[in-house]
C-alpha cells in the first residue's frame, strides 16, 4: 500500500490544521505544475467523518499518477487518432 493512502491517525481541532496535514503529507497540494483545490465543505466533512477522510486521501494519493497519464497520453505523436 501507498503510505500517502493511509489517513492520519490523529485528529484535528479545526480545518485549518487538516488542511496543513494534508499539503504536507500530498505532493499533489505543493504542486507547481498544477492546481488542486479542495472545496471548504469537503474538508469540513472529512474532518468530522472518517470514511469521508479515507475517500479523500486515497484520491489526493492518485492525483500526480493520473496527471503524469494524462501528459504522457498528451505528449504521445498519435494522439487523438483511432484505428478502427
Amino acid at each position: 500500500m501507498n503510505p500517502e493512502q493511509q489517513t492520519a491517525e490523529k485528529t484535528y481541532s479545526n480545518t485549518r490544521e487538516y488542511r496543513n496535514y494534508l499539503t504536507e503529507k500530498y505532493n499533489c497540494l505543493k504542486s507547481t505544475a498544477y492546481s488542486v483545490e479542495i472545496n471548504s465543505s469537503l474538508l469540513s466533512k472529512a474532518l468530522g467523518d472518517e470514511k469521508t477522510s479515507e475517500w479523500l486521501e486515497y484520491n489526493l494519493s492518485l492525483i500526480p499518477e493520473n496527471v503524469e497519464k494524462i501528459k504522457s497520453t498528451r505528449n504521445r505523436k498519435d494522439f487523438g487518432r483511432y484505428d478502427t
